[in-house]
C-alpha cells in the first residue's frame, strides 16, 4: 500500500504543478516568469508541470557543446534499440515454444551472433558515460582545483539524479509486478523477479548488486548501473590524476587500460572459463543467472574498465582539442581506412563468435582467455573512434543519420527505457497461454512492438519523474556548488 500511496502522491503533485503552470501561461511573459520563479514552492510546482516538461523533452539542442555532442544521442538510441531487441529475443526463446529446434539451432546461424554475442554493445554505454563525465569535469574545473570535496558533491549529485526513477522501478518490481497478469508460466518468469526485489532491493540502492548476491539480483539489467557507478567513482580519481598531471595523461590512460586487460586475461585463464557466454536454451532458461562465468566475468566491474577509461580519454582529448580550437582534417585515404575500421571492427568482433559454436571447435585455455580479454576493447575502440569523428563533424552521410533530430528526444528517454524494459518484457511474455511457433518474422514483430511500448512507458516516467527531478533547484544546487570558486 505504501507504494500505491507514493504513486498517488506523485500524480497529485504533477496534477497541481501542471494546473499551476498552465494557469501562468495565460499571463504575459514577464508575469509568467515572476509567477513561476518568485518562490521555492512555485519553482517546485513548475518543475512538476507536464506541459513544461513536455516542452523540455522536445526542445532542440541550443548550446555549442550540446550541438557538438549531439551525435552521442543518436548512438545512445541505436544502442538502446539493440539492447531491447536482444532481450526480446532472449525472453521469447525462453519459451515455451512449439518449435524448440529453432532455439537449438539459433547459434548455428552467423547473423544470430548479433543476439548471442551482442552483449558487446554495453561497452558503448560505458564509453558514453565516461566521455560525458570526463568532458564535464574538464569544463567545470578548467580554471580551478578539482579536489575531494568537489568529488563527493559530484557523487551525491549522481545519486540524487538516479535514485527517484530507480526507486520507482524497484518498488514496482517488489509490489505490482506480481499482480500484472496471469498465465501458466507467469510465476516462472515474473515471481522470481518479484521475490528478488522484495529481498535484495537495498543492494540496488547501494549499487553493489553485481558484487553481492548477484545470483538473486533484482532487476537483472541493473548490473550495468552498479558497474557504471563503481567505474564512475574510479573515473573521478583517474580524472583527478590526469588534471593534476596533464603531461602524463596518455601514460595514465594507457597503463590502466593495459592493466585491466591483463587482469581479465589472468582471471579467465585461472578459472579456465569457456571462450564465450554460451546462448544455449538451457542457459537462457535462467537468463544466465545460473552461469558462474556470467557473474564473475560479465558483470564484474574490472572487466569493463578498459572501455570506460577509453571513454574518459576521448572526453579529455575532445575538450583539449576544442579548447585549443584545432581543426581535424583527414586525408581521403586515412578517412577511408578509419571508416572501414569503424564498421568492420565491431561487426567482426561479434560475428567471429559464430566459429566458436561450430561442432568440433575447441579453444585452448590460453586462446579463450586472450579472446575474452581483448574482445570488449576490440569492439569499443572503433566505436569510440566513430563517436570522436562524429563530434567533429567528420562522417559524411552517417552524420545526418546519427544527428537526426528525433534521436535528440529519444536519447533523453534512454535511462527510462533501460530501467523499465525488462519489467515490460517479462510481463509481455509471462501472460502467454499458448505455445509460440517462433519465426524470424514473429521475432521482428515482437522486437518492434517491445521497442515502441518501452519508449511510450519511458516517456511517461520521464515526464513524471526524470524531468521534475532534473529541474529541481535543490538538486542542481548540489552540483553547481562544486563549480563555484573555493
Amino acid at each position: 500500500m505504501l507504494y500505491l500511496y507514493c504513486i498517488l502522491a506523485l500524480v497529485l503533485v504533477v496534477g497541481i504543478g501542471t494546473t499551476f503552470e498552465a494557469w501562468a501561461r495565460y499571463k504575459t511573459p514577464e508575469e509568467y516568469e515572476k509567477i513561476t520563479t518568485s518562490t521555492t514552492m512555485r519553482k517546485l510546482c513548475t518543475a512538476f508541470s507536464l506541459l513544461k516538461n513536455w516542452d523540455r523533452l522536445g526542445s532542440e539542442i541550443s548550446t555549442e557543446d550540446g550541438k557538438a555532442l549531439a551525435p552521442i544521442q543518436g548512438i545512445r538510441v541505436l544502442n538502446m534499440f539493440f539492447v531491447v531487441t536482444s532481450h526480446t529475443c532472449m525472453l521469447e526463446l525462453h519459451g515455451p515454444i512449439a518449435n524448440p529446434r529453432f532455439a537449438e539451432d539459433s547459434t548455428l546461424r552467423t547473423l544470430n551472433m548479433f543476439v548471442s554475442n551482442g552483449n558487446m554493445v554495453m561497452q558503448t554505454s560505458f564509453m558514453i558515460s565516461a566521455w560525458m563525465l570526463s568532458y564535464g569535469i574538464c569544463v567545470a574545473f578548467e580554471n580551478r582545483k578539482f579536489n575531494f570535496k568537489a568529488m563527493i558533491q559530484i557523487i551525491v549529485h549522481r545519486f540524487i539524479r538516479l535514485y527517484p526513477l530507480l526507486i520507482i522501478m524497484l518498488g514496482f518490481g517488489a509490489t505490482w509486478l506480481r499482480h500484472s497478469g496471469r498465465g501458466p508460466i507467469f510465476n516462472e518468469i515474473v515471481d522470481y523477479e518479484y521475490r528478488n526485489c522484495r529481498n535484495n532491493w537495498l543492494l540496488n540502492l547501494l549499487f553493489i548488486n553485481n558484487l553481492y548476491k548477484s545470483e538473486q539480483m533484482c532487476m537483472q539489467q541493473t548490473w550495468y548501473l552498479a558497474v557504471d557507478t563503481q567505474t564512475f567513482i574510479l573515473g573521478l580519481f583517474i580524472m583527478m590524476a590526469v588534471i593534476k598531471n596533464p603531461q602524463h595523461a596518455k601514460n595514465i590512460f594507457g597503463s590502466i587500460i593495459f592493466l585491466s586487460i591483463c587482469i581479465t586475461f589472468i582471471q579467465h585463464y585461472y578459472n579456465a572459463y569457456d571462450i564465450l557466454f554460451r546462448s544455449y536454451p538451457e542457459i537462457l532458461y535462467s537468463m544466465y543467472m545460473k552461469l558462474p562465468q556470467w557473474h564473475t566475468m560479465f558483470i564484474g566491474t574490472q572487466h569493463h574498465i578498459p572501455c570506460y577509461v577509453q571513454g574518459l580519454a576521448c572526453g579529455y582529448y575532445f575538450h583539449k582539442i576544442r579548447k585549443e580550437k584545432k581543426t581535424i582534417v583527414l586525408k581521403k585515404g586515412v578517412y577511408f581506412l578509419l571508416l572501414c575500421y569503424m564498421w568492420i571492427g565491431p561487426i567482426f568482433t561479434i560475428l567471429i563468435a559464430a566459429a566458436f559454436y561450430q561442432d568440433g571447435f575447441e579453444a585452448s585455455r590460453w586462446f579463450a582467455a586472450f579472446y575474452h580479454a581483448i574482445a570488449k576493447y576490440s569492439f569499443g575502440l572503433p566505436i569510440s573512434i566513430a563517436i570522436f569523428t562524429f563530434t567533429f563533424g567528420i562522417g559524411g552521410p552517417m552524420i545526418n543519420v546519427i544527428n537526426w533530430k528525433p534521436f535528440h528526444v529519444l536519447g533523453r528517454l534512454s535511462f527510462g527505457v533501460y530501467l523499465s524494459h525488462v519489467h515490460i518484457l517479462r510481463m509481455n511474455r509471462a501472460i502467454n497461454k499458448t505455445l509460440s511457433f517462433i519465426t524470424e518474422r514473429l521475432l521482428i514483430r515482437w522486437m518492434l512492438g517491445d521497442v515502441m511500448l518501452c519508449y511510450i512507458v519511458a516517456t511517461v516516467i520521464c515526464l513524471f519523474v526524470e524531468m521534475p527531478t532534473s529541474a529541481l533547484g535543490p538538486v542542481d544546487a548540489v552540483y553547481q556548488s562544486c563549480l563555484k570558486p573555493d
